[in-house]
């Protein structure tokens, strides 16, 4: 299913008790991955098929950003192998990228969203790679492998961790790491969310919740734009809501 960018239509989506954001729509449902390079002022987005978990391939005309590596593994399904099939048909007909990410992002450090990320960082060239920085829980590991192969002086990777209090200002966190992407002005990234800190005054419910700490990342892609969530729980809508809102909704 493929959606064409729609650029006067304007959709209202609410997160919890309710952050607004304006999106125009355009975006592709796996079914078959289609046949034609992109040009210039598209986008597509596949929403990958990893069972439990998430993995998003953003596809532009000129780079392509992958944010999770999903998923879930057992009798009946393996992620890691239907990923890695996914991205191989998908680099298999854009040759010109040359199996190449200008950024992978991880939200979070649990298992559903790290898996098949020593897959991706050993079968494809990453450019740029952030997470939260977190190297416990669930997927830990593999952030940390992630971590020290992105830290070696040759692997080529720039890394960023974001944190919450560095997402300072009104239009989100973004840096040549978190945004790496400059053949097409269109495309922006920006973290709007990332590891809670002690010194925030959460609880320490909400400190240990590794969801909470998701690297939330907003997409403008022209006059459209995606909010990836990672897996934020309620407990800190509000909080997310009240600062990038001109009044607390409340």
């Amino acid at each position: 299913m493929d959606y064409r960018r729609l650029r006067n239509s304007t959709t209202l989506i609410s997160i919890g008790a309710a952050v607004l954001i304006s999106m125009g729509f355009f975006a592709q449902v796996h079914a078959a991955l289609p046949t034609s390079v992109l040009p210039a002022g598209q986008m597509r987005a596949h929403f990958i098929n990893v069972g439990q978990g998430s993995s998003v391939l953003l596809e532009f005309s000129c780079a392509a950003a992958l944010i999770d590596t999903g998923g879930e593994t057992n009798n009946q399904f393996d992620s890691v192998q239907a990923l890695q099939d996914y991205l191989d048909a998908f680099f298999a007909r854009r040759s010109d990228l040359k199996k190449t990410f200008s950024l992978v992002l991880i939200t979070h450090a649990h298992i559903d969203h790290t898996r098949g990320l020593p897959m991706v960082l050993s079968h494809y060239t990453v450019k740029s790679y952030v997470d939260n920085g977190a190297e416990t829980g669930s997927g830990g590991r593999q952030q940390k492998a992630a971590h020290a192969k992105a830290d070696a002086s040759s692997s080529g990777i720039s890394r960023q961790a974001v944190t919450e209090p560095e997402v300072d200002v009104k239009d989100g966190l973004s840096s040549k790491i978190i945004s790496p992407i400059s053949c097409d002005k269109d495309i922006q990234f920006h973290a709007m969310w990332g590891a809670l800190q002690p010194s925030g005054g959460w609880t320490k419910i909400v400190l240990n919740d590794q969801n909470d700490s998701s690297v939330v990342t907003r997409l403008d892609f022209g006059k459209t734009s995606f909010l990836f969530m990672g897996d934020l729980e309620e407990d800190v809508h509000q909080a997310m809501a009240d600062f990038f809102c001109d009044k607390p909704l409340r």
